[in-house]
């Protein structure tokens, strides 16, 4: 195939590539994009590269910070203009590579797979996600020093390969993959050695200074798992990406967009009539069929590391050499059995790009990826419906404003960190927010500070922060939630505000008791009236005594004028938080005479029972789980003796395991 034609079929295939992903160019900016662009934004190039890593799971300075800033200046912060080179990278790294792919085994072999790549939907999040850089940086440059060590500029490859590493470490296996790809069959394996030395040298190089960022400040290490166990689970999900097999359940076949069609149905006609031209030189002696496996076991190894969150991208650096193995299955192949493999294939891919779901929690055996364009779809569109609903509330926000959070659905990661999206979206480097579990007073005593509700059922925002009582009602249900500095954090500042009334005064002086601070504890307790005096066992008695006769009017008032005078005896507040807690008037109540009963008795086993029940009316399951356990720990005959703690407990624990898989 002479130049012209071939410029021409890679041209329409490149087309095809560029008209799946045409709609990344509407996409916003999403969850780690806020945190890149609010390291880099109004800091000088080398200020936003000494920065801490803005995630601080690897180091990545130029998929990163280097790009990022580069991108907000040149692009002037609009999404656009990062999707706009993402498809750009995209493009580049498949011509690049069926530069590549022609040298290696012909024309036509090289059409086939880059049609393939062309097509396959672990591109999707890449393209679609401006953080997404990362992947198309690593790819681009790994090609490129594949393509200099083909040429003879060993030097260069070694440099490219260190800057792609910088972008995203998976591309680490490159030297083994050019060793392979490289050597002749007639050639000492010395030579070849010699030749890829500066492809080995930059990942020591690489490696040199991560395990320096490593012990220093801006590198703290991710979470990974046991590649042992997950590499049947990766292996398995890479054969989805290839196939394009992931499942919709039973929604049937989800792949029929007329843009999609037609560019699967424009690669496969360059396949089918792409003419072979003359062998590549020394195409024979390349043993480019192991190299292609070996390129592809090298980028599905590293994920098993990350198998319970696999997603379709992970894998796109080993769809390379996939590719590449697959031209050469088809190379003898008649034109029209590649150009059926390769529509089929890109209806598979289709099919898993238009799938309506996504994997929501961690999971190695996942049937559809946890990251994909649904997701980025879904997520993308939801941040922007927050973003809306914020300006709405608040078109400004003072300087030094902190916003706490509440009802957020996390998955769409409107709030991460310390707030970098409100600050780029507002434009306000003083800006901070919080989840509402991560209140302290610190955080809300520097400066002024909103409470932000989202509201499930109409996806609206509501402004809380002037609601009446809004810190006791906080600190009441955050004790439930066992977030005990959150508590102390609102109590704290009401307090601090005048607005502290009889309960929030109660909670506080338990919240010193069980801190270890008794003598405050007792103090605030005989200020508002409490006393403690002997006698408690007889009164509790007593009251008991008249709820067996059925007089409940009487017992409540033995307790609580028992409590009165014997405030700091656990068995009244248990009785009474018993009685309270069974009617919705007095439940609120109730929950504080629990809790005051478990921390005035912490060594008794029934006061954590009665507590984990609390926490189960109000929805907080693991919570009560946890709760659940210290009674079991404290009272181990319970095991056989409370058949009704047992099977909550049991319930619980199947919970735990579903959130698990």
């Amino acid at each position: 195939m002479n130049r012209a034609r071939w410029g021409v079929a890679l041209a329409a295939i490149l087309t095809a590539a560029a008209a799946l992903h045409s709609a990344a160019l509407r996409a916003p900016f999403f969850a780690d994009d806020w945190l890149f662009l609010d390291a880099t934004r109004g800091r000088g190039l080398f200020a936003a590269l000494a920065a801490p890593d803005p995630i601080g799971n690897f180091a990545r300075p130029l998929g990163r910070q280097l790009w990022f800033w580069l991108m907000d200046r040149v692009g002037g912060g609009e999404p656009v203009a990062f999707h706009a080179a993402n498809l750009a990278l995209w493009l580049l790294a498949l011509g690049m590579f069926a530069s590549l792919a022609r040298r290696l085994v012909g024309s036509r072999a090289a059409l086939v797979a880059v049609a393939f790549l062309a097509l396959t939907h672990a591109a999707d999040v890449p393209v679609g996600w401006a953080a997404g850089s990362q992947d198309l940086l690593a790819i681009t440059f790994a090609l490129g020093s594949l393509l200099a060590l083909e040429s003879g500029a060993g030097i260069l490859a070694g440099v490219l390969l260190l800057a792609g590493l910088f972008a995203k470490e998976t591309i680490v296996g490159l030297p083994l993959i050019a060793l392979v790809l490289t050597h002749r069959l007639a050639e000492p394996w010395r030579v070849t050695l010699r030749r890829v030395a500066p492809l080995a040298l930059a990942v020591v190089v690489w490696g040199v200074v991560i395990s320096r960022l490593a012990t220093g400040r801006s590198l703290q290490g991710g979470s990974l798992a046991d590649p042992v166990s997950g590499a049947a689970a990766t292996v398995l999900a890479f054969g989805r990406t290839l196939l394009g097999a992931e499942s919709p359940g039973a929604q049937g076949l989800a792949w029929a967009e007329p843009i999609a069609l037609g560019a699967i149905a424009l690669a496969a006609l360059v396949v089918l009539f792409a003419r072979e031209g003359p062998p590549p030189r020394e195409s024979a002696e390349r043993p480019s069929l192991a190299a292609g496996l070996l390129w592809t076991i090298a980028g599905v190894a590293p994920i098993a590391f990350v198998a319970p969150i696999w997603s379709a991208y992970y894998f796109l650096f080993a769809l390379f050499g996939a590719a590449l193995v697959l031209a050469l299955l088809l190379e003898r192949a008649p034109r029209g059995v590649a150009a059926l493999v390769v529509g089929v294939l890109g209806l598979g891919a289709q099919h898993a790009r238009a799938l309506p779901v996504f994997a929501p929690e961690p999971n190695a055996w996942a049937s559809a990826s946890h990251v994909n364009r649904e997701y980025l779809e879904q997520g993308g569109a939801q941040v922007l419906h927050l973003l809306a609903e914020m300006h709405r509330l608040h078109p400004s926000l003072p300087e030094g404003t902190t916003v706490f959070f509440s009802g957020l659905p996390a998955w769409v990661s409107f709030q991460v960190a310390d707030g970098p999206l409100l600050r780029v979206a507002y434009r306000d480097t003083s800006l901070r927010s919080y989840y509402l579990v991560d209140f302290t007073r610190e955080r809300a005593e520097r400066g002024p500070w909103r409470m932000i509700r989202h509201d499930a059922a109409t996806s609206r925002l509501f402004d809380e922060s002037a609601e009446p009582q809004l810190l006791g009602s906080m600190a009441m249900s955050m004790l439930l939630r066992d977030h005990d500095e959150v508590v102390d954090g609102a109590l704290a500042i009401a307090d601090a505000r005048g607005e502290q009334n009889g309960s929030g005064r109660y909670l506080g002086a338990w919240r010193r008791w069980e801190r270890g601070e008794r003598d405050t504890a007792v103090q605030l307790l005989h200020a508002d009236g409490f006393a403690h005096a002997p006698g408690a066992e007889a009164l509790v008695s007593q009251a008991l005594d008249a709820l067996a006769r059925g007089d409940t009017t009487q017992c409540l008032a033995l307790l609580q004028g028992g409590r009165r005078d014997h405030v700091l005896d656990a068995g009244v507040h248990g009785v009474l938080a018993d009685l309270w807690l069974g009617s919705p008037a007095t439940r609120g109540e109730g929950v504080l005479e629990a809790y005051a009963a478990r921390v005035l008795a912490p060594e008794f086993p029934f006061g954590w029972r009665r507590w984990a029940t609390v926490q189960l009316a109000y929805g907080h399951r693991a919570e009560a789980a946890r709760s659940l356990e210290h009674y079991f720990a404290l009272a181990p005959q319970a095991v056989q003796e409370d058949a009704e703690a047992n099977a909550v407990r049991a319930e619980l624990q199947r919970d735990a395991g579903r959130d698990e898989r």
